[in-house]
């Protein structure tokens, strides 16, 4: 799937009034009025706080007037390029309840304008995601984030934004890169084209508050309580612990941290009763707000995986994920370790499937990452190459710590340090 694909795709919302039968006309007055259509009129009576909410901001207002007059594919594109900076969050939720409540006389691409014509029709052949996404506020504000974005930085920022958006945009995403590749203008899968750009320079800001979203894998409970600290980069846990003796407690899953502009260290999870310890790196240098997931290993989770072996809790445990520059998920991606312990141990792929070929490289062949277990403590190097042209997309130095699982996402974002 390929995110950059969503980026081009989708927008929102339109117009029109949301009249609730109320009796009482100040009730009634915020969604009164606007377009005719049968469209505009289930608006009004089943999506009033929406279109009240969009009226209110004066992009949204215009994009959605322009949306509203749009009879075509092509009128719509037209409104997109038009008002771009309307397309926002506003839009988004007057988009989503349009697609979900008057599903019968507004179509998806009131919410997802494609930005051609072509484009617009060959998306029907991704119905399915194209209803999806249309549905969900969070997938179009991504969208919606996602169309200024001129880089794989930007596009993560937008991703970190919108997280619930994630899944489904993707798909969309994925499907018409396959199926209208030409229409929508998507680029090569995978997309190496950022790969020789210089890395990026970050300046100067004030600290930043960042969201923490904590899972436990494999379970529907947000974990409450657990400890975390936000961790330099070349910092040990003795050493982190030591410079912040008063972690942050998440409640209801989540946890704001407050970090020094351009942080790009870890999130360091305390062990607990009911999980494993955990190391969260980011990506990139943080410079604004956003939602970092952060996957907690359940104690009550097997420590045997099948074709590979038993976890040993006396060395650290990594998973890895490796992004093309639009942020695709791509194929054919080894990841090399630097020192390999005699314990040490590849897998990738559906946790128990072992590399062939090499004893120091996991194969991500099926698109959902790999890792290494039985990693002696200590900071080792990863290294995500190419297998076509054994080219190096990622390089970064991380945290080895018993018992302890280290998640890290390797993204082409420029020429290896």
């Amino acid at each position: 799937m390929n995110v950059r694909l969503v980026l081009g795709l989708f927008a929102a919302g339109f117009l029109g009034a949301s009249c609730r039968q109320l009796a009482d006309i100040e009730e009634r007055a915020p969604c009164e009025g606007g377009a005719t259509s049968a469209c505009a009129a289930c608006q009004r009576a089943h999506c009033c706080d929406a279109l009240a909410a969009c009226r209110g901001d004066a992009g949204c207002a215009s994009a959605a007037a322009c949306l509203a007059a749009a009879d075509s594919d092509e009128d719509r594109s037209d409104c997109r390029q038009s008002y771009l900076t309307g397309f926002r969050d506003s839009l988004a939720d007057l988009a989503a309840c349009s697609a979900s409540a008057c599903a019968e006389a507004c179509t998806p691409e009131w919410g997802l304008p494609m930005p051609s014509a072509g484009c617009g029709g060959c998306a029907e052949k991704c119905a399915d995601a194209q209803v999806a996404c249309a549905r969900s506020s969070e997938c179009i504000a991504l969208a919606y984030c996602s169309w200024p974005c001129g880089d794989a930085h930007c596009r993560g920022d937008c991703e970190r934004l919108h997280p619930e958006g994630i899944d489904a945009a993707r798909a969309l995403g994925g499907c018409l890169a396959d199926e209208c590749k030409q229409e929508c203008a998507y680029p090569e899968r995978p997309d190496w084209s950022c790969l020789d750009e210089p890395p990026q320079e970050v300046g100067e800001g004030p600290p930043v508050v960042v969201t923490l979203e904590l899972k436990l894998f494999g379970m529907s409970a947000k974990p409450a309580g657990k400890k975390i600290r936000a961790c330099e980069p070349n910092m040990g846990i003795d050493e982190c612990k030591a410079s912040v003796p008063d972690p942050g407690a998440s409640s209801g899953g989540k946890l704001d941290l407050q970090v020094p502009y351009g942080f790009e260290g870890y999130f360091f999870t305390e062990d607990s009763p009911d999980a494993y310890g955990s190391i969260r790196y980011v990506e990139r240098p943080i410079t604004k707000t956003g939602m970092y997931p952060v996957t907690l290993i359940p104690k009550n989770t097997t420590k045997e995986l099948p074709l590979v072996g038993t976890i040993d809790l006396d060395f650290g445990m990594m998973w890895f994920m490796a992004y093309d520059c639009s942020r695709a998920q791509p194929a054919g991606v080894s990841l090399a370790l630097k020192p390999w312990g005699p314990e040490t141990k590849a897998f990738y792929g559906n946790v128990g499937q072992v590399d062939g070929t090499t004893t120091t490289a996991a194969t991500s062949v099926d698109e959902t990452g790999g890792g290494f277990m039985n990693v002696p403590a200590g900071f080792v190097e990863v290294e995500a190459v190419r297998r076509d042209t054994m080219g190096c997309i990622a390089r970064k130095k991380v945290l080895s710590h018993p018992g302890v699982l280290t998640g890290v996402q390797l993204r082409a974002a420029g020429k290896c340090p």
